[in-house]
């Protein structure tokens, strides 16, 4: 009925007691547990619905043991999939080759007057070091890793799957014997994996460190990443609006109306007309804050910038911690310009939206990832 070879005083129990309840049984047939004394497969493992879903679930076993003698059911629903959302490319900044980087960048930006102009020189010119440089995300979602897994995990648990495979399609004494050894090798190698990562994120905290980087990476080695979908939000007139569309734009005209290029930002000179009158000569020019930005205020708030994703124009804020004094000098002069003009380039006016609602904070309040340049120039 569900695979088994034999059915015994316990399996007619269990027939009748589906009969009896009229159950649905998602077994194929399959094998769902591994012997590991004589490598034989049994189908000890039974699932139980509803009949009036029987025919929406597809139920199958996994390949692989998963450091245990039964293998990992998994039922899938095809009526209730999710469609595949693109993820960013992001940068993997920990494989960065930083000497080919700063090779590869070549700013020039001698003759250009125009923001715009300059800021499109600067971010092309580190782009193309970096894509020559620094490697990427696939784009794809694949299942998160805990920071113990590394190279040599990956192998042992891929030979053991090897030789599990092996075993099941030739069940000989030599190949159970293979296995047994491949399992006994992946477990030693996963738990030498797991003590190597506790010891140096230990040696790498101290009194400074915040708590929250601490309670990150035990949620990392505890493998729980809760990630809340947002599904419900008001709009302008106070309904609750729930089609994803809808939710989608609602956050696209907010963040337009506070970002759209004839926006009044009109806030530095109220500020600096208030506070001529209390200026010593009564020349606003004079002010500290009306000063151009100096060499030495640009590298203290590189200095002080933390790492965080990059924004829309792909720039991560660690490129522009490896870029010389000349390649800086660049970024200075594009800063002066900004300041001067009053004119800020078009691509700063773009940003990632990611609606994360934060626990007893305000609702309205979510992530906005910008660009790392434009954070380093309003700080």
């Amino acid at each position: 009925m569900w695979g088994s070879q034999n059915l015994d005083i316990c399996g007619q129990i269990i027939k009748q007691f589906i009969n009896k309840n009229n159950l649905g049984l998602l077994n194929s047939g399959a094998g769902t547990c591994y012997n590991i004394q004589d490598g034989g497969i049994t189908s000890i493992d039974l699932t139980l619905c509803s009949p009036s879903i029987c025919h929406l679930i597809n139920w199958y076993p996994s390949e692989h043991l998963y450091s245990s003698d039964h293998f990992p059911i998994i039922m899938d629903f095809p009526y209730m999939k999710l469609q595949n959302l693109p993820r960013f490319q992001n940068w993997v900044i920990s494989k960065a080759d930083w000497e080919i980087f700063q090779e590869s960048v070549k700013l020039d930006i001698s003759g250009l007057n125009n923001v715009q102009e300059i800021n499109t020189a600067i971010t092309q010119s580190i782009l193309t070091a970096a894509n020559a440089s620094i490697p990427k995300l696939s784009g794809s979602f694949n299942k998160h890793q805990v920071p113990w897994w590394n190279g040599d995990c990956e192998r042992a648990v891929h030979d053991k799957n090897r030789a599990l495979s092996k075993s099941r399609r030739h069940p000989t004494y030599e190949n159970l014997i293979a296995f047994k050894k491949a399992r006994a090798i992946a477990k030693h190698t996963v738990k030498e994996g797991k003590t190597k990562s506790w010891q140096n994120f230990i040696s790498s905290i101290n009194s400074k460190t915040p708590s929250s980087v601490f309670c990150k990476q035990i949620k990392k080695i505890e493998n729980k990443f809760n990630f809340n979908a947002l599904s419900t939000i008001r709009n302008k007139e106070g309904e609750i609006e729930n089609d994803p569309y809808k939710i989608a734009n609602l956050f696209g005209d907010y963040f337009y109306d506070v970002s759209k290029l004839d926006y009044n930002i009109s806030v530095a000179t109220d500020y600096n007309s208030s506070n001529l009158s209390n200026s010593s000569n009564g020349n606003i020019n004079n002010l500290d804050y009306n000063s151009p930005i100096t060499e030495n205020e640009l590298l203290t708030s590189i200095k002080h910038t933390k790492s965080s994703a990059a924004g829309p124009d792909q720039i991560h804020i660690d490129m522009i911690k490896h870029l010389n004094s000349a390649q800086l000098n660049c970024i200075l002069v594009l800063f002066n310009h900004i300041f001067c003009s009053q004119t800020l380039p078009k691509d700063w006016h773009l940003a990632h939206v990611i609606p994360t609602p934060k626990p007893s904070k305000d609702p309205l309040v979510y992530k906005q990832l910008s660009s790392n340049i434009t954070n380093l120039h309003f700080k």
